[in-house]
């Protein structure tokens, strides 16, 4: 099996996990439409991106310093709850002028890359991903390590794309501006909850 396809597996894997980034795609792909829903996607591919050429490159040690985590865990924290009260107080009546917006200063990719970038633990995941596969001899050369990297961030970009395809079906059905108002609400909330359980994790480690 080529590193690629692995990669590719690992990646789908780890999408089974449904969090904040999945359901803002969902939702944003209902609301508005499937080309701010792709862009917002490649907003989280970017991020995603980055997180693993950190990872990579050894910046997780910074992040092992305990001021440091907890200080980029909370401002991570701080960042989801800003998106969820956004969305709390959303107001469905001037969702058009919201959706021109975005599209005219690339506000659904901003969204993506910074949401994606809320959770800098991250960076910890993907340095443990890394470190164990190599200390394992599971690459070859260096250069597989690259390859299963670009499989891994595929998998977000095929799943997510998915996933702004089926908000996007379902958007055709759900078009009563209460339900959509309710929706952002239903996010906002999840949002929020996402914040507070990162906010938790950086004091428990």
């Amino acid at each position: 099996m080529s590193q690629f396809v692995a990669g590719l597996l690992f990646g789908m894997v780890l999408q089974i996990s449904v969090g904040p980034v999945c359901i803002s795609v969902l939702q944003k792909g209902i609301t508005e439409s499937f080309k701010e829903a792709f862009l917002m996607v490649w907003g989280v591919v970017l991020a995603d991106s980055a997180y693993i050429v950190l990872a990579m490159l050894g910046i997780s040690s910074v992040m092992k310093l305990e001021p440091m985590r907890v200080g980029i865990g909370l401002a991570g924290a701080a960042l989801l709850l800003y998106f969820g009260i956004k969305n709390l107080l959303s107001r469905r009546s001037v969702v058009a002028e919201q959706t021109a917006a975005a599209a005219k200063h690339g506000g659904s990719l901003r969204y993506g890359f910074l949401l994606t970038l809320s959770n800098p633990l991250t960076i910890l995941f993907w340095a443990g991903v890394f470190g164990g596969l190599i200390a394992s001899t599971q690459f070859a050369s260096p250069s597989d390590v690259y390859v299963f990297a670009v499989g891994c961030i595929a998998a977000t970009l095929l799943f997510l794309t998915a996933i702004a395809a089926t908000g996007k079906f379902i958007g055709r059905f759900v078009r009563n501006p209460a339900v959509l108002i309710w929706l952002d609400r239903a996010v906002g909330l999840f949002l929020i909850g996402f914040a507070v359980k990162l906010a938790l994790d950086v004091f428990r480690h």
